[in-house]
């Protein structure tokens, strides 16, 4: 009775490191290209940024007209009112330049993430296998823990391995907007 036990769980164990195996296979070609296609996004969002903030250096005179003001000591309101509208909309391209490089440092963090959370999947699936071959071994009087262990290793590389793929297509979907997007 005890032998159907431990072939049951030997079978659940084999089927898990085999399904988590082929995840992280599967996971770890799609972010083969990732960094390569983020790197052509990443120009065209630094062009963009670039873009903003030479469209805000140009289309402000706020800089002259404050001067100008200020040195003929002119009061009216005319001028203040031109200078309020003027400064709402400097704060309006400043917030958007910030929206893009906010978001573009989030996507590096992703990517970084992504990338050490595959590397570390690596190694649990590794430290499993090592594991189960101590499990393995005929005698050992601490068998029942090592293949504890490597189930535990096993459930927590595939949760980590499905994480990676959720936020690797969520930065895909990222990236092609910012590579399919026009402005």
């Amino acid at each position: 009775m005890l032998e159907s036990y431990t072939l049951i769980v030997n079978l659940l164990y084999v089927s898990l490191l085999l399904e988590t195996s082929l995840l992280f296979y599967f996971v770890s070609r799609k972010l083969k290209n990732l960094p390569y296609l983020w790197k052509d996004a990443r120009s065209l969002y630094l062009l963009r940024i670039f873009s903003e903030v030479l469209d805000l250096l140009s289309s402000t005179d706020l800089l002259d007209d404050g001067m100008i003001g200020a040195n003929f000591n002119i009061k009216s309101e005319a001028l203040q009112k031109f200078l309020e509208k003027e400064v709402k909309g400097v704060g309006s391209k400043i917030k958007l330049i910030n929206t893009y490089i906010s978001s573009m440092e989030k996507i590096d963090a992703y990517i970084s993430g992504i990338s050490s959370n595959i590397k570390e999947i690596f190694y649990l699936i590794l430290a499993s296998i090592i594991s189960f071959a101590l499990y393995l071994i005929p005698g050992f009087s601490l068998d029942g823990l090592f293949l504890g262990f490597s189930l535990g290793l096993n459930i927590i590389s595939m949760y980590y391995t499905i994480y990676s793929y959720l936020v690797y297509r969520d930065v895909m979907k990222k990236i092609m907007e910012i590579r399919n997007s026009k402005s």
